[in-house]
């Protein structure tokens, strides 16, 4: 009897206790409220963002004014949320500390673009971040109205040059804003910016910002899920750049080109190793990237010069598009071998974040120049010809 009543009592503390547990988790209370205009009565929802995705947390009806009142309670003491009203698509995130309360006025219909908010310090980050890059995309769109018409080569290139000009004003915009926000989680949520459906910041060229946003948060807010998935992510990277590198040692300058296997064009094997005995260029390029278009006419002056005799020039692209590429050879009249690349070559030359990528190699198959710019291919190349 006793030993039923000791399993008992076991059953009810335990349970009391498991209630009590999870009660004392969701200790951390965050409001947002608001006027919406243009709601139609529709609802407004708030879903909590977790690294994998995001859940719903609370929902409420706007009265006629379109004012709401939303209240969470969550385990975590900074929290990152995302709002919208049902029927429209745009979304803006909040991301907030305990016990804060964000402000939100808007235009519904254009959620992302009207919404101005108060109460909370890094949310009101998060709104100059979206506008900032709204602001830089109508830039763009004007750039690219203005000149889209012109025939003029002077005025395209124009074009090009202010273009290029934005993305690369996004960029160092960015890398600031997550800079200057890296002890919260606005420079975490920075660091994945999106501009014209592409991230802005580049996970292998901008490492060292994602590795200080990381640091930084952790000794701020380490216990918090989304600073410790960036970490996971950190370490990941630090182990593909070790690889990485360790790849780029085995293609350095002095080294020996790697032995490739290379079907070519017209459905032949041509191996690398047979060229010996004259200069060699590998190129790997895209027939969509505009680099590769300069790349391949530094290339057509270099084949118009030195004949196949003194000169082997092989292109290895990285087109998905088999009918796309034989196009682009075709009508560029790029007269020269090429072949398609695979993924052990990706992995033997870098290429996951190199293209284009250009060796080039001497007559006895040592790299002696690794991405140079198109404009000096000639005078390296001539140069190499010249040696006995």
């Amino acid at each position: 009897m006793r030993n039923h009543i000791y399993i008992i009592f076991s059953i009810i503390f335990t349970t009391v206790l498991a209630l009590s547990c999870k009660q004392e988790a969701a200790k951390y209370s965050y409001f947002i409220e608001g006027q919406l205009s243009a709601t139609n009565n529709d609802w407004v929802i708030v879903q909590k963002l977790l690294p994998t995705g995001a859940i719903s947390v609370d929902s409420v009806q706007p009265d006629e004014r379109g004012d709401f009142s939303l209240e969470m309670e969550t385990a975590d003491s900074n929290e990152l949320f995302v709002l919208f009203v049902k029927k429209y698509p745009w979304r803006i995130t909040l991301a907030m500390q305990a016990d804060e309360t964000a402000k939100i006025e808007a235009d519904a219909q254009y959620l992302h673009q009207t919404y101005s908010v108060s109460g909370s310090s890094w949310s009101k980050q998060l709104r100059k971040l979206a506008h900032s890059i709204e602001s830089f995309s109508n830039s763009a769109d004007s750039i690219y109205f203005l000149f889209r018409n012109s025939s003029s080569d002077s005025l395209q290139h124009l074009s090009d040059s202010l273009l290029i000009q934005n993305q690369k004003d996004v960029h160092q915009f960015v890398r600031q804003f997550c800079s200057e926000n890296q002890y919260n989680l606005a420079g975490l949520v920075g660091l994945y910016s999106r501009y014209n459906n592409r991230l802005v910041l580049d996970y292998a060229a901008d490492f060292d910002l994602f590795e200080t946003v990381w640091k930084s948060n952790s000794r701020a807010i380490g216990e918090n899920l989304h600073v410790q998935s960036l970490g996971e992510f950190v370490e990941e990277r630090r182990q593909i750049e070790l690889v990485r590198q360790e790849t780029e040692d085995n293609i350095a300058l002095g080294k020996k080109l790697p032995t490739m296997m290379l079907p070519i064009q017209d459905g032949k094997i041509i191996n690398t190793d047979s060229i010996g005995g004259k200069p060699l260029i590998l190129a790997f390029w895209n027939s969509t990237n505009k680099d590769s278009w300069k790349l391949n006419e530094a290339l057509k002056e270099l084949r118009n010069t030195h004949n196949n005799n003194k000169l082997a020039i092989i292109s290895v692209s990285t087109d998905n598009d088999k009918i796309q590429w034989n196009n682009t050879i075709k009508l560029d009249k790029l007269d020269w071998t090429h072949g398609l690349c695979d993924q052990n070559y990706y992995r033997i030359f870098n290429l996951e974040t190199h293209i284009p990528r250009v060796f080039v190699v001497d007559h006895h198959g040592v790299i002696v120049s690794k991405d140079p710019n198109p404009d000096s291919l000639t005078t390296i190349v001539t140069r190499l010809i010249a040696k006995p």
